[in-house]
């Protein structure tokens, strides 16, 4: 399974941020993850399965909301691995940035 955490901002290059632009990093990345990911997914679904996957959550039932994936969206895990890999690459290609404002 895939870990937000040092090893990954190292993988990025930003391996050297304090332990508070870590935090705040990491939860702008999966902040971001999220929306594409819910993007990507109400792209693919009717309505009606928007609406339904929207209780689950809401529900904050993880276990029912993952079978729900599983059967409705087979290939989530894959648009998982895709959407991590293409925030990935935007953010080193934009890392000169993100390192110059951490220094602000």
């Amino acid at each position: 399974m895939f870990q937000l955490g040092d090893q990954f901002l190292k993988d990025i290059g930003l391996g050297n941020l304090t332990d508070e632009q870590k935090s705040k990093f990491l939860g702008h990345f999966r902040k971001r993850l999220e929306l594409m990911i819910g993007a990507k997914l109400s792209a693919s679904l009717s309505d009606a399965q928007i609406r339904e996957f929207e209780v689950l959550v809401d529900r904050g039932d993880d276990q029912n909301t993952q079978d729900w994936l599983q059967n409705n969206f087979p290939d989530y895990p894959q648009l998982v691995v895709e959407s991590i890999e293409e925030l990935k690459q935007d953010i080193i290609r934009g890392r000169d940035a993100i390192l110059d404002n951490s220094s602000q």
